[in-house]
């Protein structure tokens, strides 16, 4: 056995298992060290969020994924027996046998004859510890199945075993340091009846052990009404060694004489006679800071924001079960609250609901349905926390309205490229060096293409997913469920789902999500054919589908493109979608649509002077909107004027319509509409169907310094083997914005000024939070007096150049005074400044 580590682009398809879909049945397209699985043979293929599982009849794989470094460690696989599962949760408690030459694990997989999903236990040597899983994937276990002939592994060197820290216990002369068993007699484990061993005492022994050394591992605790019997057990699980220094893993029951062993380098189990049962003290807590509870089915731990994921089979059968079928699940939570989550149907008689819970503690369900097989289901799992920090979903900020954050807290600066998952993707540059991979599948990417090429292959859109992280991305917008060709339904038929399509789409958003990649989910441009032919109640179902199937994941919703026209009807279908995602949504992840931008500003209106009570501190004097937003001013103040301009522009969005949305999107037009939607104290991203490098640049900067976020759509991201230029640009920002604490920034171009008292050149924009953080764009060079009276003592400066992602130069002076900065040329510069701490 070797450990193996790969590419973390190939680490990351691995732990995805992107599936390749054929006649409504999911295969894995990637293969492993396995071969292809005889169907009539035990087989399985299924994936953890760490773990994946491959079994091919008569060999297979353990792969786990380090989550923090992305390696990839494999185990070879034993079978080592099958027992009979216990009665009304599972067919089969099947044993593996996990090796590599100096750890093992132990795994107990609860399975059916058939199925999509699996628990299992799984013990981890030297680590000591004994987790379940939740294993999502394909298996078939046939009425008999032989037991291969294992392989041995000479080789196996452990290293020294923990320190006990289980319940104390009475057996032999044992200690919770260890003990001695002279003569241990074995008998080959045939299949039984339940998960405890009979011993065939009256033949002779298959083997006899003798002066075993034994170190005691960890206790388990079996609760009563497992399944398999009425009453429960507890047992101690151990490491020995005999004279020969060979290792066994040695299980003993509290309630029994018999037990059994594992010979780790043989890969064989026996029934073993101990003598007598091992006796707990009473009243004694179990191993560990959490139950080591083996009732059968483990109740799921799921960690918080994580997906949790419930199938089951529907017993009827149905001409159209999208249309035909009613399934929703009611979850209770932990504070006594119930929430009601639809499923979807995704293909055959299988049918799913997903859920991230976000609160600690103990949940249970139950479903609600027409079918019978799907009617009142009930189950349990444990929503935990993690020793890691816990982002959580992306959320607006509420302590800074027009940012974002994770719900764990931490600050999230969008990094966003415009890349459709269900359409069009361009493939990543080919890797310097070919992975080591134990794989016989060719994932070499292929030569990067235009952005309009269509997508390759999962691997492909994987590669390019990972390259994007790589480079920092962290947003993906522009993807239409219903954009033309995407397939989403049926010959374009809104009553007739098509499962494959979003099951490709569940393994590229769920890739986004383990990368640390947010992307948008939405519905269609408003004036696409295809939504105009579906009725309000087919829309409604299609919608909810969508959204009960991707809410679990970190995504934004990006309801509609609105952009060619946003007349009352469109206005209208928004209202309708934004109400109708936030009753499907529990987790309540932001809402957006692309509104059109304001192209052309509005003259100002000519007032006569009359009377008002609405006066400034400076005498100007406002007229009111009908929605009581001042609008403009009788006098000639340039600051007062550009105010109401910007409240004038404001008032005329599409956003002033549309006040449910969480962030708002705008496609182009004039960047007075940033400063004027800043009114709704929301997160603001404007969306540019640029072509120039120097165009992009400006407009990423124009934004980002009047308060919002950018985005140019439809650029190409890579060109030949590089990242392309336009898209540097927003890495470039990105770079400069993560040097500070930029979500306490906020428009300023009230402290900017001429030098000599004359005009200001246009488009120079200040963002600061005064006295702390100040960062001016100067598109064309050129000079400005900045005011820094709020900074006072020693501040330190940086030109920051745009075009080279790099500091020019920096320099220190004194603050508490208005400055003239020059930049160093004509062309486009960022000055920076701070203070040196």
């Amino acid at each position: 056995m070797v450990f193996q580590t790969v590419n973390r682009w190939l680490v990351a398809l691995f732990a995805l298992g992107l599936f390749a879909f054929g006649g409504g049945r999911a295969a894995i397209a990637v293969q492993s060290t396995v071969s292809s699985p005889d169907q009539q043979a035990f087989h399985i293929q299924a994936q953890s969020d760490f773990y994946q599982l491959a079994w091919n009849g008569t060999s297979g794989t353990l792969t786990q994924i380090e989550p923090s470094s992305g390696q990839r460690t494999v185990y070879l696989l034993t079978l080592l027996r099958i027992d009979s599962g216990p009665v009304g949760y599972a067919h089969y408690l099947v044993w593996f046998l996990a090796r590599s030459p100096q750890s093992f694990a132990i795994l107990w997989c609860y399975l059916n004859d058939t199925g999509n999903d699996f628990y299992c236990w799984l013990y981890r040597y030297p680590g000591t510890q004994l987790n379940g899983v939740h294993f999502r994937g394909d298996y078939s276990i046939p009425p008999q199945v032989p037991i291969p002939t294992p392989l041995s592994m000479p080789t196996l060197q452990l290293p020294a075993p923990p320190i006990y820290t289980g319940p104390s216990f009475t057996y032999r002369n044992w200690t919770t340091q260890g003990g001695t068993i002279p003569r241990l007699p074995l008998w080959t484990a045939d299949h039984s009846s339940f998960a405890q061993p009979v011993a065939q005492t009256d033949q002779k022994p298959e083997r006899v052990l003798t002066d075993l050394q034994v170190t005691p591992l960890h206790q388990v605790n079996v609760t009563p009404n497992n399944g398999w019997r009425s009453d429960g057990w507890s047992e101690l699980h151990a490491l020995a060694y005999d004279s020969a220094k060979n290792p066994y893993y040695l299980i003993l029951y509290s309630n029994t004489a018999h037990g059994y062993v594992i010979d780790l380098k043989e890969g064989r189990i026996y029934v073993a006679d101990f003598g007598t049962p091992v006796v707990f003290a009473p009243g004694t807590t179990l191993f560990g800071v959490a139950q080591n509870d083996f009732s059968p089915p483990p109740s799921p731990r799921v960690p918080a924001y994580s997906l949790q994921e419930i199938t089951l089979y529907a017993s009827g059968h149905y001409t159209n079960p999208y249309t035909q079928v009613r399934f929703e699940v009611e979850f209770s939570r932990p504070d006594g609250q119930v929430v009601t989550v639809p499923g979807f149907w995704d293909g055959g008689q299988t049918w799913r609901v997903r859920i991230a819970p976000t609160l600690i503690g103990d949940w249970q369900w139950k479903t609600l349905s027409n079918d019978p097989g799907l009617n009142g289901q009930v189950g349990r799992f444990t929503c935990i926390t993690e020793a890691r920090e816990i982002d959580g979903f992306l959320i607006v900020d509420p302590e800074n309205p027009r940012e974002f954050r994770y719900a764990g807290g931490s600050h999230f600066l969008p990094v966003p490229v415009w890349l459709s998952l269900t359409s069009g993707a361009p493939t990543a540059p080919a890797p310097n060096a070919a992975p080591k991979a134990a794989t016989t599948a060719s994932l070499s990417p292929k030569p990067a293409s235009s952005f309009d090429d269509p997508p390759q292959t999962n691997a492909d859109v994987l590669t390019t997913l990972q390259k994007l992280h790589d480079l920092g991305v962290n947003r993906l917008m522009g993807t239409w469920i219903l954009d033309a060709g995407s397939q989403a339904l049926v010959n374009d038929n809104p009553d007739s789902i098509n499962p494959t399509f979003f099951q490709m789409l569940d393994a590229k958003v769920r890739a986004c999500n383990l990368l640390g990649i947010v992307p948008d989910i939405g519905l269609s441009r408003a004036d696409s054919p295809l939504l105009k032919t579906m009725s309000a109640e087919q829309l409604q179902r299609f919608w909810s589908y969508v959204v009960a199937r991707y809410s679990a994941y970190n995504v934004c919703w990006n309801l509609l493109d609105a952009s060619s026209g946003f007349s009352s009807d469109v206005q209208a279908l928004l209202q309708n979608l934004i109400e109708l995602t936030h009753k499907v949504d529990i987790e309540q992840h932001p809402i957006t649509a692309i509104l059109p931008g304001i192209t052309s500003l509005p003259s100002a209106p000519q007032f006569l002077g009359m009377p008002s009570d609405e006066s400034t501190s400076e005498g100007a004097i406002f007229i009111s909107s009908p929605a009581g937003m001042p609008l403009w001013p009788t006098n000639t103040n340039a600051d007062e004027q550009e105010l109401a301009m910007e409240r004038l522009v404001a008032a005329q969005t599409p956003s002033a319509q549309v006040h449910d949305l969480d962030i708002i999107t705008i496609k182009g037009g004039n960047l007075l509409s940033v400063a004027a939607d800043q009114t709704y104290r929301k997160p603001i991203v404007i969306c540019d169907p640029v072509s120039s490098t120097d165009e992009a640049r400006r407009r990423l900067w124009e934004t980002r310094l009047s308060g919002g976020y950018w985005v140019a759509e439809g650029a190409p991201i890579f060109e030949g083997t590089q990242i392309s230029p336009i898209i540097a640009q927003s890495l470039a920002s990105a770079h400069l914005f993560n040097m500070i604490s930029y979500w306490l920034l906020r428009p300023h171009d009230d402290l900017l000024s001429a030098p000599d008292g004359g005009q200001l050149l246009p488009d120079i924009h200040a963002l600061a939070n005064p006295g702390w953080f100040y960062v001016v764009y100067f598109p064309t060079g050129g000079s400005v007096q900045l005011d820094l009276l709020e900074a006072t003592g020693q501040l330190e400066a940086a030109w920051f150049n745009p075009r080279t992602d790099s500091i020019a130069n920096t320099f220190r002076f004194s603050g508490g005074q208005k400055r003239v900065f020059r930049t160093p040329d004509s062309q486009d510069w960022v000055l920076l400044i701070r203070y040196p701490n």
